[in-house]
């Protein structure tokens, strides 16, 4: 598929580690509901950008992926459900 026929929205997700992955899944199975269950964990990182996006965004992730890997740090937030997503809760602050 070309980039001119690709119109459905972009999703980018991170990579974990094995042993990450396994924690993550394993919370996932025990504590999210059976019925939406059908994906394994994962870390959304963009959500439903628009496929005009894909070649700038292509070329930065690029650019981001050939230098060092950032320091990870981890900030836990309450999640709260929209609709047929979790999403950490900003305390009232709406996605810009």
């Amino acid at each position: 598929m070309t980039i001119a026929e690709h119109s459905a929205p972009i999703i980018v997700t991170a990579l974990m580690g094995a042993a990450d992955f396994a924690w993550a899944d394993g919370l996932r199975r025990a504590h999210f509901p059976p019925e939406r269950n059908f994906l394994s964990a994962h870390v959304t990182l963009f959500h439903h950008l628009p496929p005009s996006l894909l070649p700038e965004l292509a070329d930065r992730l690029k650019g981001l992926c050939r230098g060092p890997a950032p320091a990870a740090t981890l900030a836990a937030a309450p999640c709260r459900t929209l609709g047929a997503n979790d999403t950490p809760d900003r305390g009232g602050q709406e996605d810009t």
